[in-house]
């Protein structure tokens, strides 16, 4: 397994859509889906993270770039389903981890879906601890 930094909006957004399998309802379907693909393009940082074959089983998009807060933001944290069980969530966590340290955060913060149980427990067990909640997502963090 190897990570991959990607910087072309095209081949983030082909990553995305091939892991949709993780979500019910599929990222490359949404309203959204153009809007946020090029803010994390322009804004953020997308990390593929790739079998042998060098084809992707899942990627993050995050933010650290506060740096006055010092807080790193996930946005997408993803595995595609077929390469669930494998512990590569928490390889793509540990590489979101180490990059947000090297880019001076001193926290790294999600918002995730109520419904997300999956994705909820995968946090939780990488050391994130709530910090609050709306109706519909909890607020997790964990200290760099």
């Amino acid at each position: 397994m190897k990570f991959e930094i990607i910087k072309d909006l095209k081949t983030q957004r082909d990553i995305i859509t091939k892991c949709d399998s993780a979500f019910d309802e599929p990222m490359s379907k949404r309203t959204y889906f153009t809007d946020i693909t090029v803010k994390i393009n322009t804004y953020g940082n997308f990390i593929a993270l790739k079998n042998d074959n060098d084809e992707p089983v899942g990627y993050a998009a995050f933010y650290a770039n506060n740096f006055e807060t010092k807080i790193a933001y996930i946005s997408l944290l993803v595995v595609d389903k077929l390469h669930w069980g494998n512990n590569y969530g928490k390889m793509l966590i540990d590489k979101v981890k180490e990059m947000s340290k090297e880019f001076g955060m001193n926290v790294l913060r999600l918002a995730i879906r109520k419904n997300e149980l999956k994705s909820l427990a995968v946090f939780i067990r990488n050391g994130f601890d709530f910090e609050s909640e709306e109706p519909e997502s909890y607020y997790l963090s964990i200290k760099l």
